[in-house]
């Protein structure tokens, strides 16, 4: 998943066996990040994994910061 710097703007990849689709999205309402757009739009099995591979990398950033 791809995010435009104004956080409008979304695109992203997805592979059904016989080629690449393009998903575009345009929003309105700003979000603030993809973890909140990617809830409010019926996930996908790879968007589910996207997720929980962003929240844990931000947990253990976090963890690092505090264990400095």
């Amino acid at each position: 998943m791809f995010c435009g710097s104004r956080n409008d703007r979304f695109k992203a990849l997805y592979w059904d066996k016989q080629g690449l689709w393009l998903l575009y999205k345009r929003d309105d309402r700003r979000v603030d990040t993809v973890e909140q757009l990617l809830r409010r739009i019926q996930p996908l099995h790879i968007t589910k994994h996207f997720i929980k591979k962003r929240l844990k990398t931000k947990k253990s950033k976090q963890n690092d910061q505090e264990n400095a």
